[in-house]
């Protein structure tokens, strides 16, 4: 939720990134696409309804799974229009199964409040929305 949109900026593993970041013109369209990714795009009054409309779209098929990586109540509250309080999560009565990189327990609203707030924060795209 806090990683830093420029970050990276000198990792030899991403030279086209670096090389379009360090012109000054492209830096700020990015990050003024950033700026708007998030003023818009992670504003959960235009970004829920649609987060609900795919849960009732899937929510038959995710119930009737038998090998879901989460419990139905851990999809509920990963797609939940209101943020789940945390210590919700140990009172699920369906365990959750864990394959590959632990899962993460933040809903989606959690996150997109979250990542927004970091990202109209951050000092290079507030600079950038301001211009």
């Amino acid at each position: 939720m806090d990683l830093d949109p420029l970050i990276g900026l000198d990792d030899a593993r991403k030279p086209l990134r670096s090389k379009v970041l360090a012109v000054p013109s492209l830096r700020a369209r990015y990050l003024q696409h950033v700026g708007t990714i998030a003023e818009e795009s992670l504003d959960w009054k235009k970004l829920g309804p649609v987060v609900a409309e795919y849960r009732a779209l899937i929510q038959k098929d995710i119930e009737s799974d038998t090998r879901k990586l989460t419990s139905w109540a851990g999809f509920q509250k990963a797609t939940a229009d209101s943020v789940v309080k945390a210590a919700t999560e140990k009172t699920d009565p369906e365990p959750q199964r864990r394959f590959g990189p632990p899962h993460s327990s933040v809903s989606l609203r959690a996150f997109a409040d979250q990542r927004r707030e970091f990202l109209l924060n951050h000092p290079a795209v507030k600079a950038a929305l301001a211009k």
